[in-house]
């Protein structure tokens, strides 16, 4: 199984972090992750595949957490739509899990 792991920046302080294991060119497993970078890197929401379903977590400054399962057929595109999510509308996560942002 190969790993491919790789950052894409989206605002000067907010980045979409992907992780990839792959068998045979095909998606077996993935994480791709919205985190605002602060003093560390703080998740805001996730795409995943664990508990063997595609779901998104997202996470709230007060500690709450929400989940809700991904109805997208095959992995590949369930990769794809969560990066194109994640990179139109990373201010509507920020604003919606309690992060002060206003877009210039």
């Amino acid at each position: 199984m190969a790993d491919k792991d790789f950052v894409i920046q989206v605002g000067d302080f907010v980045q979409i972090r992907i992780l990839l294991h792959t068998e045979k060119g095909r998606v077996k497993d993935f994480v791709v992750q919205l985190e605002l970078l602060e003093d560390r890197e703080v998740p805001i929401a996730r795409y995943d595949y664990a508990h063997g379903f595609a779901h998104r977590d997202v996470y709230h400054r007060d500690g709450r957490k929400t989940k809700e399962e991904v109805h997208e057929s095959g992995l590949e595109a369930v990769v794809r739509m969560a990066i194109s999510d994640f990179r139109e509308n990373w201010p509507v996560y920020l604003r919606r899990c309690g992060y002060d942002y206003e877009e210039n």
